[in-house]
């Protein structure tokens, strides 16, 4: 049953992080498009509107959203101890994402190209900045618990 938690909190916090972001790498990618562009960010896919109230009240609605989780998060500390929950489960699990992204790279790299060939101060440089993201996330999230 644990596993199944821990599973569940991850999914939970990249998929709802990965759409707050993008919300608001869209909202503001149309709120800052000059009128003359006809193209919106998404290609095709958005309606272009000269109204920019709609982008504003979407930025609204994903801080409000923001805002009641890092409540619920930080329930008897307040909000900004939600927020800093919420940002170290999120630094934890992107840095894994982050790691398992790496090894997928390197497994993959290792197949089709020789070792001389890897650009190791990247890699290493890379491996280390995400260890350490991991590991002090993942020290301060039981803290805070």
């Amino acid at each position: 049953m644990r596993t199944l938690s821990v599973i569940k909190e991850a999914l939970l916090v990249l998929v709802s992080s990965a759409i707050g972001a993008l919300l608001l790498f869209v909202c503001i990618q149309e709120i800052t498009r000059p009128a003359g562009i006809k193209d919106a960010t998404l290609g095709r896919l958005l309606p272009i509107t000269t109204n920019k109230s709609p982008w504003w009240l979407l930025i609204a609605v994903v801080l409000l959203a923001v805002w009641f989780a890092a409540q619920a998060l930080g329930k008897p500390r307040g909000v900004l101890w939600g927020l800093w929950r919420w940002g170290l489960r999120a630094g934890f699990w992107w840095s894994a994402v982050a790691l398992l992204l790496f090894a997928g790279v390197i497994i993959h790299g290792a197949r089709i190209r020789s070792v001389a060939d890897l650009n190791w101060r990247f890699a290493l440089g890379y491996l280390v900045v995400s260890v350490a993201i991991l590991i002090a996330c993942g020290i301060a999230r039981v803290r805070t618990r």
